[in-house]
């Protein structure tokens, strides 16, 4: 969660317009003081609610112009792309890399075997 939590900060500080390095610092000491004024009740929060809370915001960080780029010049790239979505949802990202990257070489092998 922590990962996902910094590229949300990440996306909303690029969507905000905000380009230099001290939004990032500015957002980083926030989120210390509130994590550090509000620590005794984070733990009152279910997982499920944060888990809920971050893949709302991941799924309105998709571009979907782009996909839809991926997929009129390259449908294998998207379907990948789909699958480490689904493997990194279901099961862990690190498993997703591993499938993706596993199956990304195999068609790029196939198509320059071609």
């Amino acid at each position: 969660m922590p990962a996902t939590a910094a590229l949300v900060r990440t996306s909303l500080n690029i969507k905000s317009g905000a380009n230099a390095w001290m939004s990032a610092a500015i957002s980083s000491v926030c989120i210390m003081l509130i994590s550090w004024i509000f620590f005794d009740y984070f733990k009152y929060i279910p997982v499920p609610v944060i888990s809920a809370i971050l893949i709302s915001i991941a799924v309105g960080m998709l571009d979907f112009k782009a996909l839809a780029k991926v997929y009129y010049y390259d449908k294998i790239s998207l379907y990948i792309i789909i699958l480490v979505a689904a493997i990194t949802f279901v099961r862990d990202p690190i498993y997703g890399i591993i499938v993706g990257t596993s199956v990304a070489l195999l068609a790029y092998l196939y198509n320059t075997s071609q």
